[in-house]
């Protein structure tokens, strides 16, 4: 870091205040320029301000070091104190121009933070002001206490009715316009955050500098500059205006969740079933979560007092990973009185927070090829995706390698050491890179009672007799009898040709003795009698599969139900109706045991096995209670999908250069239950296959995308 020049001096247009702020009163100061807020201790703010314009480099290391006693300040650490100023933008060269001008001038490019992209706004001072007559009794104390009280009791009821809420999440995704929900619930949620953040700090006695539309993940939303909360004097009032957004949108769900529970199935439910997801999942992942620079960053900084608590943290990541790489270095972090406790917590602190935004980028560019994919656009997206997720990386690591990773080459020793340190960390990422760590393909499933036979009609005619859902039948015993009228006129007519002519042969033996001409038509008649009970015989056979039987032992089940049904066929108001041939009628299986049909993609069954592992995801049962073992794998793609799984979305067939997308059907055992799961239950199934490292995961999705 280039040394600045002397004389300099502090620029006089920066505006300063005090606040306290973990027990202490600190200084924080704001560049009008860039709207940027620098804080500083009291100790740090008197050093700064020795920089008067007429003091040279050596009066101010001397002067600094009088200041920190009995603390001793390195001339290194004064310099990279004046330096890290200087870049700052807080102090004025001898020219008389401030050194960030140049910084003030450029604006941040978009693409350095794609999660949130801000476009110019206005200064809303105008309409916040006029607005205030109306929210101030939002902010009494009784508005907030009513809407915590209604956020507690909404929270209670999510917790009492959480299968049901869970499958409504799972009606309303499936729906054909919950995309456009979605965004709109968004936009307005978002709306509402900002707008309580910009209320909050107006009437707290700070400035909401800039109003205006950000990219929010794509999604159109407002933005309010409340950094001025920054001034602010009591930490309190500063928690209370980045937590602000986060309440309004708390509130916001419960009054969702009470609607939810007044309504019927509708537009209206899938709406307040949206907001409740969006504002809680939003609030406890994006803004609540402290690892991310949003509102949750925020009252944590104040909470334990630590400002700036990003950058220092990153600073002090750097600093440690610079001894760590050369032990003859001093550590350029300023502050002499940080305590091993605080600089164990910022190094955690920088290390979880770019781990954390990683993952969210992975999470996110992940979601967003999966959907490119599943409309035959991965290759595309993968020239997208690559580009981003690296720029993400490469965020995360460059300070490390252009700050910690340039030290000057001093010795030989220094030099081994550092060599050893890179092989060492490339070593490790190596192996972890080659760990087997566990694996799961995901799929989703129908289940079946165990052994179940599907009773289908072979050939037509009107149902006459069936058995109800829920009877237990026994092998042979008839589950289902139709009735053909025109067999039924044909058996009769054959019955009464036999008949006749087994009279007529009885009486041609009884006169064979006196009429010779009788005997001679013997073999005629009876040669006639034995085609027609032949033809007889063909019809009672015809007859006998009108007389639809069970194999097995079970109970019986209604078939999925069909638009062409008033029902099932084994509901009684469908007595009298035609069954044509090939018409599903019922299910026979197990009372008790159950399993579960998955459909795989064809890059997926490759990776399972008979015996592996299966949890299935039911909504209205803990995560790993419902389980299962793979017992049967299809050789070849499944000829026709279940339609209850491609109307319900769980299988989204595609086609490829006019080829379907294959799927597999895989057969899974569910373990017994206490409470057996219901009959057609469809559900996501998770199969436990073989570990698989992280090479082996990014060569298999290569191969799979290119």
């Amino acid at each position: 870091m280039t040394p600045p020049s002397a004389p300099f001096r502090l620029r006089s247009d920066l505006v300063h205040a005090q606040i306290w702020s973990g027990g202490e009163r600190i200084w924080v100061l704001k560049d009008p320029l860039t709207r940027t807020f620098t804080h500083f201790t009291q100790r740090e703010h008197s050093m700064l301000s020795l920089a008067d314009g007429r003091r040279t480099l050596s009066e101010l290391c001397e002067q600094s070091e009088r200041l920190f006693a009995p603390f001793h300040l390195t001339p290194r650490q004064v310099v990279c104190f004046f330096s890290e100023a200087k870049v700052n933008g807080l102090l004025v060269s001898d020219r008389g121009s401030p050194s960030s001008q140049s910084n003030s001038d450029r604006s941040s490019p978009w693409w350095a933070n794609p999660l949130a992209i801000r476009l110019p706004g206005i200064d809303p001072t105008r309409f916040l002001d006029g607005a205030a007559p109306l929210t101030r009794p939002l902010g009494s104390t009784a508005a907030l206490f009513a809407a915590a009280m209604m956020i507690v009791a909404a929270g209670i009821m999510v917790l009492t009715m959480f299968g049901e809420l869970a499958d409504d999440i799972t009606t309303a995704a499936s729906r054909f316009d919950n995309v456009i929900i979605l965004l709109i619930v968004i936009a307005t949620t978002k709306v509402i955050h900002e707008l309580a953040h910009a209320v909050a700090c107006r009437r707290l006695g700070g400035q909401c500098g800039e109003i205006g539309v950000m990219l929010l993940v794509g999604v159109p939303c407002l933005y309010c500059d409340v950094s001025d909360a920054w001034m602010i004097e009591r930490a309190r009032n500063r928690i209370f205006v980045s937590a602000a957004g986060m309440f309004a949108e708390l509130v916001l769900a419960a009054t969702a969740t009470f609607v939810w529970i007044a309504t019927i199935d509708g537009p209206i439910r899938d709406i307040c079933v949206t907001v409740m997801v969006v504002c809680s999942i939003s609030t406890l992942m994006f803004n609540g979560n402290p690892l991310l620079k949003y509102d949750g960053y925020y009252i944590l900084s104040d909470l334990i007092g630590l400002p700036n608590l990003y950058s220092r943290s990153r600073s002090i990541l750097v600093n440690a990973v610079h001894r760590l790489v050369d032990r003859s270095q001093t550590s350029q972090g300023f502050d002499p009185s940080e305590t091993l406790p605080r600089r164990t917590f910022l190094i955690g602190y920088a290390v979880a927070s770019e781990l954390y935004r990683l993952f969210v980028y992975t999470m996110l560019l992940t979601i967003f090829y999966a959907w490119a994919d599943s409309h035959g656009l991965g290759g595309l997206a993968i020239w997208l995706v690559a580009p981003l997720f690296g720029l993400a990386v490469w965020k995360a690591v460059k300070p490390l390698l252009f700050e910690a990773g340039r030290m000057p080459r001093r010795n030989l020793a220094n030099f081994r050491r550092r060599t050893a340190i890179l092989v060492g960390a490339f070593i490790a990422i190596t192996m972890l890179a080659a760990l087997p760590l566990p694996r799961t393909v995901v799929a989703p499933m129908i289940s079946h009672p165990l052994n179940a036979e599907n009773i289908v009609v072979s050939k037509a005619g009107f149902l006459r007799q069936a058995s109800l859902d829920g009877d237990h039948v026994s092998p042979g015993e008839m589950v289902a009898r139709l009735v053909d009228a025109q067999s039924e006129s044909t058996e009769l007519s054959l019955i009464t040709r036999r008949n006749q002519l087994k009279t007529k042969l009885d009486t041609i033996r009884d006169r064979r003795g006196f009429d010779r001409d009788a005997s001679a038509s013997i073999p005629a008649t009876t040669q006639s009698l034995i085609e027609t009970k032949k033809q007889l015989e063909l019809m009672r056979d015809e007859r006998d599969r009108l007389q639809i039987r069970s194999k097995v032992e079970g109970v019986v089940y209604s078939p999925p139900m069909s638009t062409a049904w008033p029902g099932t066929p084994l509901d009684p108001q469908n007595r009298g109706c035609r069954l044509e041939g090939g018409t599903h009628v019922c299910v026979v299986g197990d009372a008790v045991e159950r399993e579960a049909v998955l459909y795989l993609r064809q890059q997926d069954i490759e990776l399972v096995r008979i015996g592996q592992r299966v949890t299935i995801r039911v909504s209205d049962r803990s995560r790993g209670r419902v389980t299962g073992r793979v017992i049967g794998l299809a050789s070849s793609p499944a000829s026709e999908l279940p339609n209850s799984l491609v109307q319900a979305g769980w299988i989204k067939p595609s086609t490829i250069d006019s080829i379907a997308t294959p799927y597999y059907p895989v057969r899974v055992r569910v373990d017994r239950q206490a409470v057996r799961l219901p009959v057609r239950l469809m559900a996501s199934a998770q199969i436990e296959v073989e570990p698989a490292s992280f090479w082996t995961r990014a060569r298999r999705w290569a191969s799979d995308s290119f």
